[in-house]
């Protein structure tokens, strides 16, 4: 050990100093200082795929980190309205079709064992293909509690009962 410790380290401010050296600065400088290689990190937080009924991949809705939600779609161009229902092709044909407001919330329920879809896209609507699906099955809604949850659901339960689906 050192007799009179001479590094200080602020974790509050995130920061170093070193009395002898009369230098400081931040983790990424202590880190270079000591010979230490900081990995690269991802801006990646979280990756949705949306599949064909063969599995085969058809696009990527990838959430970036950011401090307000920060979304691409891959590959460039896609129409996401084209899309099917996200983790559409994970339920039983006979089974009720949870029906949450993002994909997120769709890995998180399915998680539990139980099979749950997202529309692709935020304040996404059903669209004709969706219905396809839809059609002689009850849907339960899973919604923010927000009034952007609450459009999600009334708007889309329109949709539904237009179409003949009143098992909501």
């Amino acid at each position: 050990g050192d007799a009179n410790p001479s590094l200080r380290i602020n974790p509050a401010k995130d920061r170093w100093y070193c009395d002898v050296a009369v230098r400081g600065g931040g983790p990424a400088s202590l880190a270079r200082l000591l010979g230490v290689v900081a990995q690269k990190t991802s801006n990646i937080v979280r990756v949705h795929e949306y599949k064909d009924k063969n599995g085969a991949l058809i696009a990527k809705h990838v959430r970036l980190r950011g401090g307000r939600a920060k979304f691409i779609w891959a590959p460039t161009g896609v129409v996401i309205a084209s899309l099917p229902l996200y983790r559409q092709y994970d339920e039983q044909p006979d089974t009720p079709t949870i029906l949450s407001e993002s994909e997120h919330d769709a890995d998180e329920i399915a998680s539990i064992g139980v099979a749950s879809n997202a529309l692709p896209g935020a304040g996404a609507r059903i669209r004709e293909h969706h219905l396809e699906v839809l059609k002689g099955r009850a849907v339960v809604f899973i919604p923010h509690p927000d009034p952007a949850g609450e459009r999600f659901v009334s708007e889309n339960i329109r949709i539904l009962r237009r179409a003949g689906i009143q098992k909501i």
